[in-house]
């Protein structure tokens, strides 16, 4: 019998490998748009502390470190998105992306987005973080046999939002009793 740590570390490095080839997949896909210059990676400590927490986003990105983790919670979603100037060393993180996978096989299952942020200033990906992080997230959702992607609890701004409604072809639904969050969400199926 397996010791539960060992069937952890087995959980965390499958979700690994799939959460990397989601991101090599988005890589490909917006590799005509932005060439060699678009790095997705996972997010570290050390990204979300240093970098993250500090553009003001409004979310509590270091609280989530603490909670929705993907060391602890191996299937989460998370997304770091990286502006390549000259090669990896010269990588500079410019949009995150955290969520969490739903436990349910249905077809409501989905793979939500619950924190996306990019750097306010100096960012080459403006306009284009949501698309990357949805398109990743998606990647990861058709992997591990998801139905959906949402992104949870929206911003408000009206500029914002309306991006949010084209990125997501105007699906959107508020919260209610079943789901307790307003949300964006994109079919995968059909």
């Amino acid at each position: 019998m397996k010791s539960r740590s060992l069937e952890k570390y087995e959980a965390w490095k499958r979700y690994l490998l799939l959460r990397q080839k989601a991101y090599k997949l988005c890589m490909d896909e917006f590799h005509d748009v932005f060439g060699e210059h678009l790095m997705l990676d996972a997010l570290s400590e050390s990204n979300v502390r240093d970098e993250v927490a500090r553009w003001g986003s409004g979310l509590d990105w270091l609280g989530l470190l603490s909670k929705t983790n993907n060391i602890k919670r191996p299937r989460n979603f998370d997304l770091g998105i990286f502006y390549v100037s000259e090669g990896r060393e010269s990588a500079r993180l410019v949009g995150a992306a955290q969520g969490r996978v739903s436990k349910g096989h249905k077809s409501l299952s989905h793979v939500r987005i619950d924190f996306l942020a990019g750097k306010p200033k100096d960012n080459p990906f403006q306009g284009y973080i949501t698309d990357i992080a949805v398109q990743c997230a998606a990647h990861y959702a058709s992997l591990i046999d998801k139905k959906r992607v949402l992104l949870t609890n929206p911003n408000k701004n009206v500029h914002t939002f309306q991006h949010f409604m084209d990125v997501f072809e105007g699906r959107y639904q508020e919260s209610d009793r079943n789901f307790p969050y307003d949300y964006f969400y994109l079919n995968l199926e059909g």
